[in-house]
């Protein structure tokens, strides 16, 4: 028997026990000395009854004496006769001439009174309690002595004993076969819960094969019940959530390109094979892999930082890796606390770009030339011949040529920013290079009917690329002048801080928001029918803006117009 169980339920049923035996107990010494009461109370009225009149004279009292000592031996009761005033007359046990007066005994004074009265008390004259009955013995309706019955307290107990030790047995039996009942049931529950816990036991080791068998429809047939069905739901769900482990595992490992995923604790959850053999040290089978084996610092690094960072979300570079090109996105998964490292091959990309590259530049200097003596006859030309439509062709052929030489110079720009990013500072006044590079494109916009406007709140020297900064600007404003057809443009500089705050805006036609991530790339243009040039415009404002450091946001929509803001930080010469 447990603890619990005996201090929850055998004291308790200890206590209840031995309370109700003593309330028995009391119980029946109260109805045993009624009893008793009621017999004395009898047996007195018996004597009054059996005398015809009471004579208090000394013969008359000494028959009477003689009568009552030969019922006391009879019967051990104690008999007194005391008169109306207390004074003692008979008593059977003791000389009446030695006595007290007993008129203020309570039994006595409740008989005065033309009662029965009955006491429990202490006797002086016995030494020991006594039970009293105390009747009045009357003359012609008129109380003249009293009759006192009484037996010794000891009587009604030792009536009492035998009683009471058969309830003490009875308790005591009651109460044992209480234990032994609870020791059973406790018994019978402790095997049926031993059961559940080695069933759960069993559970918790993956052994989903445990059933509970039970026989009677009580509460743990019902738990049983439930325990087997949560079995088979765990089951099924253990079987589903394997299948789809088998399933993603298949799926990641069928993934083109290396792919991981990092926890909390800087350990690997996942790692495909691709992964494994290009970036960590141990076997591909261990599966206790963590960031010390990475083979490349750079991502174990970047793994690292995302980890400890708060603001940033996720880390990209480039790497190279046994001959290859990767571009690397180390990315933090706030809800999971866990970090995801992709890595793309971007080889074949980065060769094809650079072959792109090459070959602009090749053509654009090797264009250069041609293009230059196509120029030079056709303008030899046009200054020689008369005739009014041969003039016409040539003119034409001189502003294609100009185009072409302006493509080649684009081209050139664009391939020498690409391959050669270093910039050229130099401490330049910003306000006056910003009015002498928008001064042509006013004359150009007014011609137009467009309203120009140039804001700059900058002043003073600061350290930049001249050249880069023109080339951002002239070909925003070349775009905006350009394109737009009414309205205004408007051109602001700002500086904040460390950095140049540049705004190109116009009221032309706008640009859709699905091609506003497009603009940027080379040969990009939205509508060639409109004389949109070569697309490289942005382009060169895109490497140009990246050379320097600074960022470049569009913001547009369809029929409003456009703004171009550029933020470009200043450049402190060490």
């Amino acid at each position: 028997m447990t603890k619990r169980i005996f201090i929850y339920i055998v004291i308790p049923l200890f206590t209840i026990t031995l309370l109700l035996t003593l309330n028995t107990f009391k119980l029946l010494y109260r109805n045993s000395v009624e009893f008793h009461k009621k017999e004395l109370q009898d047996f007195a009225y018996s004597i009054l009854l059996s005398q015809e009149e009471f004579n208090f004279e000394k013969d008359n009292l000494d028959r009477l004496h003689l009568i009552l000592s030969t019922i006391d031996r009879k019967t051990a009761k104690r008999f007194t006769i005391i008169d109306s005033s207390g004074k003692v007359l008979i008593d059977t046990r003791e000389d009446p001439s030695l006595m007290d007066n007993h008129k203020w005994r309570p039994e006595i004074s409740s008989a005065l009174m033309d009662s029965v009265g009955f006491s429990l008390r202490y006797s002086q004259t016995l030494r020991t309690r006594m039970l009293y009955c105390a009747v009045p013995i009357k003359d012609d309706n008129k109380i003249v002595a009293i009759l006192r019955v009484s037996e010794p307290e000891s009587k009604i107990v030792s009536a009492l004993s035998s009683t009471r030790k058969r309830l003490l047995l009875a308790s005591v039996i009651l109460f044992m076969l209480s234990i032994a009942a609870l020791i059973a049931v406790d018994a019978t529950y402790r095997r049926d819960i031993r059961e559940f816990v080695l069933a759960f036991k069993e559970l918790s080791k993956n052994n989903l094969s445990v059933r509970i068998l039970r026989k009677g429809k009580d509460y743990l047939w019902l738990l049983a019940e439930y325990f087997n069905e949560m079995i088979d739901r765990i089951k099924q769900t253990f079987t589903e959530l394997t299948q789809r482990e088998a399933e993603i595992n298949f799926i990641l490992e069928s993934v083109p390109f290396p792919l991981a995923m990092v926890d909390v604790n800087r350990t690997f959850i996942y790692a495909n094979q691709e992964f494994k053999k290009l970036f960590l040290s141990k076997r591909l089978d261990d599966e206790n892999l963590t960031l010390s084996d990475f083979t490349d610092p750079e991502i174990y690094e970047n793994v690292r930082a995302a980890f400890r960072t708060e603001t940033k979300d996720e880390f990209r570079f480039s790497l190279r890796k046994d001959g290859r090109q990767f571009q690397v996105s180390v990315k933090k998964l706030k809800d999971l606390k866990h970090v995801l490292i992709i890595a793309m091959d971007i080889t074949d990309t980065v060769e094809k770009e650079r072959i792109k590259r090459d070959l602009i530049n090749y053509v654009s200097h090797d264009l250069r030339t041609p293009l230059t003596i196509i120029k030079g006859y056709s303008e030899t030309a046009l200054d020689e011949c008369k005739d009014k439509n041969i003039r016409t062709y040539l003119e034409k052929l001189l502003d294609a040529t100009k185009d072409l030489q302006e493509l080649v110079e684009k081209l050139n720009a664009l391939s020498k920013m690409e391959n050669i990013p270093e910039i050229s500072l130099q401490e330049v006044n910003i306000e006056d290079l910003v009015k002498s590079i928008a001064q042509p494109f006013e004359h150009y916009a007014k011609s137009k009917g467009l309203n120009f406007e140039v804001d700059v709140k900058a002043s003073g020297p600061v350290s930049t690329d001249p050249e880069k900064l023109k080339m951002t600007l002239v070909n925003l404003l070349d775009n905006a002048v350009k394109f737009t057809e009414e309205g205004s443009i408007k051109l602001c500089v700002t500086i904040e801080g460390e950095k140049i705050l540049l705004s190109v805006s116009d009221t032309g036609p706008g640009i859709p928001e699905e091609f506003t991530t497009k603009i940027f790339e080379r040969f990009f243009t939205l509508d060639k029918s409109r004389g949109a040039g070569f697309g490289l415009g942005l382009a060169i404002v895109k490497h140009a803006v990246k050379s320097l450091g600074g960022n470049i946001e569009v913001i547009s929509k369809v029929g409003q117009g456009t703004t171009f803001t550029i933020e470009i930080p200043i450049v402190k010469k060490s």
